[in-house]
C-alpha cells in the first residue's frame, strides 16, 4: 500500500501517496452503505471491496455506513428490516461486532469511515459514537481506518520518490442535508456548500441520488496569472435497494427506485509527467477493476448475501460491447446450423 492516512487537526485528515516519481492514488468515494439493513446489498459492497483491495485504493464511507434504525428510541424501528443476528438485547454492540467482522479482510484499504445522520441520531439518543467503536476496533486489526466527522477535509498529497515534487488535492466532504432532490438531483445543495467552502472537491451523500459535475472559476497564482480552476461536485449513491413497486415507504411518499448498481464514485490521482500537478479524473470502476464490474452482479441476479452465508450462484456475465454480443450470438447460430 503506498498510501498513508494521518489527522492533521480537528476534522482534517492528509493522505499521503508516493513510492515512486510519478505517484498515483485511487480513491473509492462512497457513502451510504446502510450495511445492518437487510436491504444493503451486501454483494455489490463487497465488490467494490474486492476492487478497492486488489488495485490498493483507499475506501472512504461518508456517513450512514450503518442504518442502526432497530434500537430503543427510534420510531422508524420495524422487526421485518431487523437481521437475525442482530436480534439481540445488546443489539448496537451486535452491529458493531458484525460489521467489523464484514470488514476486516478489507481492513488494509479501510482509509476513512465518517459520521452520517444515521450514527449522529444514535449518538443523540445513546450516548456513544458507533463510528469510533468500529473504526477503534478495525485498527486494532492493523487498519490504517480514521474516524471522520459529519463534514470535514482530506488532503491528499503526491510526494515524488526524490521528495523535490509536492502537490495537494483538497477534497471537503459533508454527509448531506435536507429531504428528496426529484428534480435537482441534489446540486443545488452541493452548489451552495460550494459558495463558502474553496476547494478542488465536494463530495456529499445523504438523498440517495448519484450525479458528478463540474463547475469553474478563475483565480489569480501568486505571480499574478490568472488561471481557471476547476471544482468536482460529486454526489454518491447509496447500496441499500428498497424500492419496493407495491409498497413500502418510497412508495408511500411518492419516490422512486435509486441507482444502486454503481453507487461510488473512483478518483484517481496521478503526478503529471513535468510534475507541475496532478492530473485528475472520475469514474465508476478503476480500469484495473473494471472486470469487477463486467463479471459482477446486476440488480436482476438472485444472488443476494444471506445472513448465514449461505452460498451464492456465480452470477452471468455482462456483455457490454454489442459487437462482441453479435458475434457471439452469430458464432452459436453456425455451430447450430453446422450440427443440423
Amino acid at each position: 500500500m503506498s498510501w498513508e492516512i494521518e489527522r492533521k487537526s480537528p476534522g482534517v485528515h492528509r493522505v499521503t501517496f508516493s513510492g515512486s516519481n510519478y505517484p498515483e492514488l485511487n480513491v473509492m468515494l462512497s457513502a451510504d452503505w446502510h450495511w445492518d439493513n437487510p436491504k444493503a446489498r451486501w454483494d455489490l459492497i463487497e465488490r467494490d471491496l474486492r476492487t478497492a483491495k486488489k488495485i490498493g485504493a483507499m475506501v472512504c464511507c461518508f456517513g450512514d455506513g450503518l442504518c442502526l434504525m432497530q434500537g430503543k428510541y427510534d420510531k422508524r424501528s420495524n422487526k421485518d428490516s431487523l437481521r437475525p443476528e442482530h436480534a439481540s438485547g445488546s443489539y448496537l454492540d451486535k452491529v458493531v461486532d458484525t460489521f467489523v467482522e464484514f470488514l476486516a479482510p478489507y481492513r488494509d484499504v479501510m482509509g476513512l469511515i465518517s459520521l452520517g445522520n444515521h450514527e449522529t441520531a444514535i449518538q443523540n439518543r445513546h450516548e456513544t459514537c458507533v463510528i469510533t467503536r468500529v473504526v477503534e476496533r478495525l485498527r486494532l486489526l492493523g487498519s490504517p481506518c480514521k474516524a471522520g466527522g459529519y463534514n470535514g477535509w482530506l488532503q491528499l498529497t503526491g510526494k515524488s520518490k526524490s521528495g523535490g515534487s509536492t502537490h495537494n488535492y483538497n477534497l471537503y466532504y459533508h454527509h448531506g442535508s435536507g429531504g428528496d432532490s426529484v428534480k435537482t438531483m441534489g446540486l443545488l445543495g452541493m452548489d451552495r456548500i460550494n459558495s463558502f467552502v474553496a476547494a478542488d472537491a465536494i463530495v456529499s451523500g445523504h438523498i440517495h441520488a448519484r450525479n458528478l459535475s463540474n463547475v469553474a472559476r478563475e483565480t489569480l497564482t501568486s505571480q499574478g496569472r490568472r488561471v481557471v480552476k476547476e471544482i468536482a461536485l460529486v454526489r454518491c449513491s447509496t447500496y441499500k435497494d428498497e424500492y419496493q413497486p407495491l409498497a413500502g415507504f418510497h412508495v408511500e411518499k411518492g419516490r422512486g427506485p435509486r441507482p444502486v448498481e454503481n453507487p461510488a464514485y473512483w478518483l484517481r490521482l496521478k503526478m503529471k509527467p513535468d510534475k507541475s500537478g496532478l492530473n485528475v479524473s472520475y469514474a465508476d470502476a478503476p480500469p484495473q477493476g473494471l472486470e469487477e464490474i463486467e463479471n459482477g452482479t446486476s440488480r436482476n441476479d438472485d444472488n443476494r448475501r444471506s445472513s448465514t452465508n449461505a452460498k451464492r450462484s456465480k452470477p452471468k456475465a455482462k456483455v457490454r460491447s454489442t459487437k462482441a454480443g453479435s458475434r457471439k450470438s452469430n458464432s452459436k447460430r453456425t455451430a447450430s446450423s453446422a450440427r443440423r
